[in-house]
């Protein structure tokens, strides 16, 4: 499952956003745009994306995103926030969502993001064909025709279960965006 930083300053604002996005991802959240990133530091590689939020204590968010696109260039970052106007720098973030954010629309942004990046990376591709191969042998060809309530009675394994659930989810993510 691919993971995700959210950084905003208001706890109702995190939760939410977990809410809304950890049956898709691994979320982690912070209200420090100091924690977060020390938590890119610590593992540059490890988040799939950022959702920041603009106005923040501390630091705003254009300056969170010089700060984290130090640590990882290519980072997809969301901007998530109730001041649109006041963003002038646009070109830092792969997106802007106004707030209130409903769940469908961070959602899909993260998918786009997501399929964005495989569409832009071939070794991406070869690595989700890779994937199919790996799911197959290990699940049989039947696995293609699971869907997750079949799945989880059909695959006893529990780490089975895992691989097929992110093959699942990748494959979903690229469905919707016609990329398989």
């Amino acid at each position: 499952m691919q993971k995700i930083l959210v950084l905003d300053d208001q706890s109702y604002t995190l939760q939410a956003y977990k809410r809304y996005l950890e049956n898709h991802f691994e979320v982690v959240t912070t209200n420090s745009p100091f924690e977060a990133v020390q938590f890119l530091e610590a593992n540059p590689g490890g988040f799939f994306a950022a959702i920041v939020d603009y106005q923040i204590p501390g630091m705003n968010g254009c300056e969170v995103i010089h700060y984290l696109r130090a640590k990882r260039v290519n980072l997809p970052v969301v901007l998530c926030t109730g001041h649109v106007k006041e963003v002038v720098d646009g070109l830092l973030f792969d997106a802007v969502l106004e707030k209130p954010v409903t769940k469908d629309e961070i959602v899909r942004t993260l998918e786009n993001l997501m399929a964005r990046a495989v569409s832009e990376d071939p070794s991406l591709s070869g690595a989700v064909s890779a994937l199919d191969e790996v799911v197959m042998r290990q699940m049989g060809e039947n696995a293609r025709h699971y869907d997750p309530a079949s799945a989880s009675m059909m695959i006893g394994d529990r780490s089975k279960l895992k691989i097929w659930n992110a093959w699942y989810q990748i494959k979903s993510v690229l469905r919707r965006s016609r990329k398989v």
